[in-house]
């Protein structure tokens, strides 16, 4: 699992990339501090640590695990070509808001969370459709509406470099008002119901007299009412007008995205 994190890093470096380079107009308004934007590094540079990451990816691969990990392989080739897709011409799937909300949650809620526990549990001896198992849909669906959050707000504090630019984004046809108390609706539901979920679980388990089962459960509800607390928190004052705001609210969002995975291992 390990030596799978390096080509994941390296396809999101990549993807990344190439987003900050097809949208380097966009960002010296919205993102001037970025590496391109801010003139710190070439278009030329850029796209050399670019195909150098995706060269790397496939090389590492191929090393390691060879043929053997089809789960691997298509979780990699299938971020790099959304990601591509997403930011560059013709499709550029980020000019529709419904488009661009796709691939976002097809990536980071279901196809890196899918594909990687495959890959996981065919290290553990599982084959084919043995290696989605509960745990691993209910995951799935979980970073599947996290996914749907991070669609929704991402554009927000960007309104002014999109139109300019042309990007009819979600925020911009609805205003970034919307857009915002939407996707916190959306967020605090996700964790309000998460935390009321393990913790409804975590009292059969006790009831059926499996304390060691309720203890992790126990843990997962009170780690969502952690990350809800912090995100209501984050919240507070924030002016959707205001990007730079937004943008830490954004960010803060993102915090608890990342927290959600160090909890995997309590799901049970």
């Amino acid at each position: 699992v390990v030596l799978a994190l390096v080509p994941a890093l390296l396809i999101n470096l990549y993807i990344t990339g190439l987003n900050q380079i097809y949208d380097v107009e966009i960002d010296k308004v919205n993102k001037p501090y970025l590496p391109i934007a801010a003139g710190r590094l070439s278009l030329a540079g850029a796209w050399r640590a670019c195909l150098i990451s995706l060269g790397l990816a496939v090389a590492w691969s191929w090393t390691f695990f060879g043929a053997r990990s089809l789960a691997l392989h298509i979780t990699l080739a299938g971020s790099a070509a959304l990601g591509t897709a997403y930011s560059a011409p013709p499709i550029r799937m980020k000019r529709s808001p419904f488009l661009a909300a796709f691939c976002i949650i097809v990536v980071r809620g279901l196809l890196v969370q899918l594909g990687f526990y495959w890959f996981a549990m065919e290290g553990l001896g599982r084959v084919g459709l043995e290696c989605l198992d509960g745990r691993g849909i209910a995951a799935a669906a979980f970073f599947g509406v996290f996914g749907l959050v991070i669609a929704l707000m991402k554009d927000v504090p960007d309104v002014l470099g999109d139109e300019l630019a042309g990007i009819k984004s979600m925020s911009v046809r609805l205003g970034p008002e919307v857009m915002l108390k939407t996707a916190t609706i959306v967020l605090w539901t996700l964790l309000g119901t998460t935390a009321g979920g393990f913790g409804i679980l975590a009292g059969s388990a006790l009831l059926a007299g499996q304390p060691l089962l309720a203890l992790p459960r126990v843990s997962l509800s009170l780690a969502a009412l952690w990350g809800l607390r912090f995100a209501i928190g984050a919240h507070k004052d924030v002016d959707a007008r205001d990007p730079k705001g937004v943008y830490a609210f954004y960010m803060d969002v993102w915090k608890v995205f990342y927290a959600s995975y160090l909890c995997l291992p309590l799901a049970r």
